[in-house]
């Protein structure tokens, strides 16, 4: 990446800086999760949604659309299951 292009992407509110700056979570973790990676517990996608400002149902796409692993089916089995304990029509497991 040319020095230009890094500048620019500090400076873009979603970068992986301004990321880490907003949910505390590591540069390499939050590229893994984006990348579908890592399978991460609701309550860290809820985190990132919240810090990328989108919802977590956009996160659960870009994931999907990033990964090559069968993690995004797991990432959206715990969506949903989160959603319906935070709405209180789910057990808790």
């Amino acid at each position: 990446m040319t020095a230009r292009k890094r500048k620019r992407s500090r400076k873009h509110p979603n970068s992986y800086r301004a990321i880490r700056e907003r949910t505390g979570f590591s540069i390499g973790y939050i590229s893994r999760v984006l990348n579908g990676k890592r399978n991460p517990r609701f309550a860290t996608i809820k985190k990132l949604a919240e810090g990328m400002h989108i919802s977590i149902d956009r996160l659960a796409r870009m994931i999907d659309a990033n990964s090559a692993t069968g993690v995004p089916v797991e990432i959206s089995r715990r969506i949903s299951e989160g959603m319906k304990r935070a709405s209180g029509s789910g057990r808790a497991a």
